[in-house]
């Protein structure tokens, strides 16, 4: 044996080709002969074994595949001769992550899907909204990646994580909201490092609550999620590492918006705000039993085998269907949306798109009745768009000028009076020990509002 084969290991496929594991995602040590000779002991086989250590969208064998958190599955089923090692609660051999075993058992997950767009209609069909077309989106990352993170806020005990982890048991059944992998307290490195592991997925990132401006996490959230090309590293100083495309769908709970004043920023986010009883608890334990025992993850598998199927034909029909939803946004949304909201309209949508195409297809949905699915949610789509608007405005030089004297006539520091020189009872002036008080804003002459305004008062 020469040096260089020594160095590249090609002996160990030599010496163990019958048995050899050949685990996909690990550097090998070259030198280390007692892996294989544990490899070989521990586990015998006489087959090669493929064991994957991430998921995602792969090509195998020559074939587009898919690794989920159980099986490698292709356009025809599982793939032979192949297994499944993530970290965290996404890795389980449970009967739930199989795939139905008969028409039947399809055509009951897909059912349930279409019935959760539509039976929930009494809350603004909240909980599909929240659900399919996120999910659905994230299976089409390999054809046209997520250009924005999805952000859940709402007040406390406004079931923001339980709504992610629903959302998350399509990918993963049987995962809770208390056993979501990552929170704040992770660093931005590690919900790196963990993206890349849950490629093509989504990723849930719990309970943002910082009041502090994190340059970093912000970019993390909006800038690395909405970058299309893969980020390079270098092994040295003049070798590059192999570059790192995550393609994940990644989704925010907190409290409140992303903690920057770049309007920029917000503009790489969609927020869908939880407000008291968004979520209908009488329905959420059947839907959670449900997506526990893998109904919603198992239309999803069969969703994902006819993407993989319809490759090639989806990668045109995508891109097509992506740019007529966006000239179609930009028609639609009023006047002055952030042109980059045109876009995230589109690509919030296309996943539902398909898969309701997907349904009328191979015969689960009438193609008559598509549009009972898709029309209230486009609209749904353009009322969170134009919201997130709203917010935008908000980190606009008008809207913090706004913000800045709401803010100081509610703790006091401007006042209002009456033209008769009365206070104003919910703008009264805070009043010092030292006797000093907040400044005089203006004048309100009736509910008309403001007639005379003192800012070059209150700004020298």
């Amino acid at each position: 044996m020469n040096e260089q084969e020594f160095g590249d290991a090609k002996y160990s496929t030599k010496l163990f080709k019958e048995k050899i594991i050949q685990e996909i995602g690990e550097n090998l040590n070259p030198t280390d002969i007692r892996q294989q000779i544990k490899n070989n002991r521990d586990y015998g086989r006489q087959e090669d074994i493929s064991v994957f250590h991430f998921l995602g969208d792969v090509t195998f064998n020559g074939e587009k595949a898919y690794v989920t958190s159980n099986d490698v599955i292709n356009k025809d089923g599982p793939v032979k001769n192949c297994s499944v090692d993530i970290p965290g609660n996404y890795s389980s051999n449970s009967e739930y992550f199989k795939l139905p075993g008969s028409k039947a058992e399809t055509k009951k997950s897909i059912d349930q899907c279409l019935s959760l767009l539509l039976t929930l209609e009494g809350k603004d069909r909240f909980f599909g909204q929240i659900t399919i077309p996120i999910a659905t989106r994230s299976l089409l990352t390999d054809i046209a990646p997520v250009k924005f993170a999805f952000f859940f806020i709402g007040d406390s005990g406004n079931l923001k994580s339980t709504g992610a982890a629903v959302l998350q048991s399509f990918s993963f059944p049987g995962i809770t909201e208390e056993s979501l992998s990552l929170n704040f307290d992770s660093t931005p490195n590690a919900m790196r490092l963990f993206s890349s592991i849950l490629k093509n997925s989504t990723v849930i990132i719990d309970d943002y609550n910082t009041s502090k401006v994190d340059d970093v996490l912000s970019e993390f959230l909006t800038l690395g999620s909405s970058k299309t090309t893969p980020r390079m590293t270098a092994k040295s100083a003049s070798e590059l590492d192999q570059p790192v495309k995550t393609n994940t769908t990644i989704i925010v709970t907190g409290e409140h918006p992303l903690n920057t004043d770049k309007d920029s920023r917000h503009a790489r986010v969609i927020y869908i705000e939880f407000l008291p009883n968004s979520i209908p608890i009488k329905k959420l334990s059947e839907i959670q039993k449900l997506a526990a025992q893998g109904v919603y993850f198992k239309a999803m598998i069969i969703f994902k085998q006819w993407i993989l199927g319809n490759h090639e034909r989806l990668v045109v029909e995508v891109k097509e269907k992506y740019e007529y939803f966006r000239e179609k946004a930009a028609a639609e949304l009023p006047d002055g949306t952030h042109r980059r909201l045109c876009e995230n309209t589109a690509d919030f949508f296309i996943g539902l798109y398909f898969f309701i195409d997907f349904c009328i297809e191979k015969g689960y949905l009438a193609e008559k009745d598509g549009t009972r699915y898709l029309d209230p949610y486009w609209k749904r789509i353009k009322r969170i768009i134009s919201r997130q608007q709203e917010i935008i405005a908000d980190y606009e030089p008008k809207g913090v000028f706004v913000r800045f004297i709401k803010k100081a006539l509610s703790n006091g520091r401007l006042y209002l009076m009456s033209k008769n020189g009365f206070y104003i009872d919910d703008f009264r002036p805070l009043e010092k020990d030292d006797g000093s008080a907040g400044k005089l804003l203006g004048y309100v002459k009736d509910e008309s509002g403001v007639f005379m305004c003192r800012l070059q008062l209150i700004l020298m």
